[in-house]
């Protein structure tokens, strides 16, 4: 609500929410197929308890990438996250309501229930976006300090961003 509104002509969705995106999809898709293709091997686990935690990491997934979404500087996420009271009524609920499905459809359906390290392994898939949006992250800004640093020795002047949550998608070194 800070912010001035953005013209016509500005794209909806940003060169960094792009990147995110693609970073996000291609983390849960790689890591969820492995995980259908090879989690039962892995975990020794039948297919049914496999269905489940598939299901559930997915959701855990969409859910830390909330925290992820915010284009925040990370003070300002971490202070807004913690002060923000729907949001965190919104997590819980979210993971309440979850857990309560998979333990319903047990009883009804007659699905999977996963125990305590399953449930573990699913909200460590999905804590582990965080780190890998993090990490990418950190990489980007490394990587354009790098070019910003190459190119202002060129004689170009880029302007500098202000958060490394706010890098470009691809650079425009020369024009």
């Amino acid at each position: 609500m800070e912010k001035p509104p953005t013209r016509p002509t500005e794209p909806l969705i940003t060169k960094s929410m792009w990147r995110n995106i693609i970073i996000q999809a291609s983390y849960q898709v790689s890591i969820l197929v492995a995980f259908q293709f090879k989690g039962r091997a892995i975990l020794n686990i039948d297919e049914d308890v496999s269905k489940a935690m598939i299901f559930s990491s997915f959701l855990l997934c969409q859910l830390f990438n909330q925290f992820n979404a915010s284009e925040q500087k990370l003070k300002s996420l971490v202070k807004g996250v913690l002060q923000n009271l729907w949001f965190w009524v919104a997590t819980v609920l979210t993971v309440v309501l979850q857990v309560v499905f998979i333990e319903i459809s047990h009883a009804i359906f007659g699905f999977a229930r996963l125990n305590g390290p399953q449930w573990g392994i699913c909200f460590f898939i999905g804590a582990l976006s965080c780190v890998t949006d993090g990490a990418v992250n950190i990489t980007w800004g490394v990587i354009k300090v790098k070019l910003t640093r190459s190119i202002s020795l060129g004689g170009s002047d880029l302007p500098r961003s202000t958060s490394i949550l706010e890098l470009p998608l691809f650079s425009t070194a020369a024009s």
